[in-house]
């Protein structure tokens, strides 16, 4: 998978991965294994300088990827307490549907155009590799958030993976531990 198949030349809105926020990470990856869908790539997340809204305010949370087809699955429990993007939509000790994801060439771009159009970014962070990532609050124009990240390698990178390791996954090791080498490539790490 390259990124022109993540991005279509003529620039309609590719969306490539749908996240669902749940309580218990460990439960909700057995439920879609129990549907078929597997493995999932986990890691643990912190962003000490994320922004919410505008104001500084720390996250962390704990994070699996699958592949089902053409669509990733994304799998988030906040572990951090205070506000954030995942508690706009879905209130703790409740799961829940909460974004779709969007590759784009800019980032910094794209929050500028949606932020013309009124549109409140709800939060904003520097992920794998240093690669800037946001959420904009697309509630009243979608019914749910939606995450942009950039067409940078180390996140190409991590999505081949995911959908790779889906390929030819034969429902052994279904949960595995992301590894990220030297912020250029995703390597999968022993299972869980």
């Amino acid at each position: 998978m390259g990124l022109e198949e993540l991005i279509p030349r003529n620039e309609r809105m590719a969306l490539l991965q749908n996240c669902w926020v749940v309580t218990d990470l460990d439960d909700a990856m057995e439920r879609w294994l129990s549907m078929g869908v597997g493995p999932f790539l986990r890691r643990d997340s912190d962003y000490p300088d994320a922004l919410y809204r505008g104001r500084p305010e720390p996250l962390a949370f704990k994070a699996a990827l699958a592949q089902a087809g053409p669509v990733q699955i994304e799998l988030i429990q906040q572990t951090s307490k205070g506000p954030s993007a995942y508690r706009d939509m879905v209130p703790e000790g409740q799961t829940g549907f909460h974004h779709m994801c969007r590759i784009v060439h800019n980032v910094g771009e794209e929050i500028r155009r949606l932020r013309a159009r009124g549109i409140e970014m709800a939060s904003e962070f520097r992920s794998v590799g240093g690669a800037q990532v946001a959420y904009a609050d697309t509630r009243n124009e979608l019914g749910c958030m939606l995450e942009l990240v950039p067409a940078e390698p180390v996140l190409i990178n991590l999505f081949r993976d995911v959908a790779e390791a889906a390929r030819y996954w034969d429902g052994r090791d279904p949960v595995r531990m992301l590894e990220l080498k030297d912020g250029a490539a995703a390597q999968v790490g022993g299972s869980q």
